[in-house]
């Protein structure tokens, strides 16, 4: 059997084993019995097994069609959720969307993104969260929030994961450091340099550190902070250069150039949902949204100050 099988045929099949009958079934299908009878006897052929026990009118199943339900059955139940799946993705205009994000993803980046989300449906509300990747990932574990935009540490239990598109670490400078000349900065550009750490157990700072590790650069850390929004604050400040995420440079800050660095360090997160989590299809229309505003995203300019 290569060819799908024909959707009528399994209609009837179906029909016929829930009802007892071809005549029930021809009622509550609304076709004749005969053309019922026909889509049965094709059904048969098309699987190249006897389904039925032909008795006069009668037709009783044999043991094939009884396991052969189950199967349709599920492919049925498939099908259904396929189509709601769809339909709601086509019609869902109401309802109430908690999401928990990074500080600079939140507090720049998302809010382009959040207008045309909401433009779109008048009737939906959204709260906004913010905290760090670590805390975003137990919100989601723990069904506490709809959608967690956050750098898991790899897969969790109960837990959705839906990569979103990378973007490359940017070098913060302040306006009159001299890396702020440079087109571009390197690991042997800061080497020595006065430098903003971000603290905790967070991924960027695991990969700036295994950066230092492999081009054996050693800054002099000057002060760690938890968020590159943070980190940015304090590079306005004079108080060293940092490698921060690109959503925290999305905004211009007055006394601040943004390189980019080269080779470039790849800056990765993703869209985390509970599973059979109850905003689902919310959430799915966001995070799509965000996706097509990342990759839109461009690269960081030559120089700001």
């Amino acid at each position: 059997m290569d060819r799908l099988l024909n959707p009528r045929q399994l209609q009837a099949f179906r029909t016929v084993m829930r009802t007892g009958t071809v005549t029930a079934a021809a009622e509550q299908l609304g076709r004749s019995q005969p053309a019922v009878s026909r889509l049965i006897a094709e059904f048969e052929a098309e699987l190249g097994m006897a389904l039925f026990e032909r008795r006069g009118r009668a037709l009783l199943p044999n043991e094939a069609a009884r396991l052969l339900l189950h199967e349709v059955d599920r492919h049925q139940a498939s099908a259904e959720r396929l189509r709601d799946a769809a339909r709601a993705l086509r019609e869902f205009r109401a309802g109430r969307l908690h999401v928990a994000a990074m500080p600079a993803l939140a507090a720049g980046f998302l809010g382009p993104v959040m207008r045309r989300f909401l433009a779109a449906r008048p009737d939906v509300s959204v709260i906004v969260d913010t905290g760090s990747s670590a805390e975003i990932c137990q919100a989601v574990a723990a069904r506490q929030t709809d959608l967690g935009l956050a750098t898991p540490p790899g897969p969790l239990p109960g837990v959705a994961i839906a990569p979103l598109p990378a973007t490359d670490i940017v070098c913060a400078c302040p306006a009159d450091h001299p890396l702020a000349r440079r087109r571009a900065v390197t690991p042997a550009d800061l080497q020595g340099a006065d430098f903003i750490l971000p603290g905790g157990a967070s991924p960027l700072r695991q990969a700036i550190e295994a950066m230092f590790a492999t081009q054996a650069v050693r800054p002099r850390i000057r002060l760690e902070v938890l968020y590159s929004a943070t980190a940015l604050a304090y590079v306005g400040e004079g108080l060293g250069v940092a490698l921060i995420d690109p959503f925290a440079a999305h905004q211009p800050r007055p006394g601040i150039v943004l390189r980019r660095f080269a080779p470039p360090i790849r800056f990765t997160f993703a869209a985390l949902t509970p599973e059979q989590g109850a905003g689902g299809v919310l959430a799915a229309l966001f995070a799509a949204q965000l996706a097509e505003a990342v990759r839109r995203m461009r690269r960081p300019p030559l120089g700001r100050g």
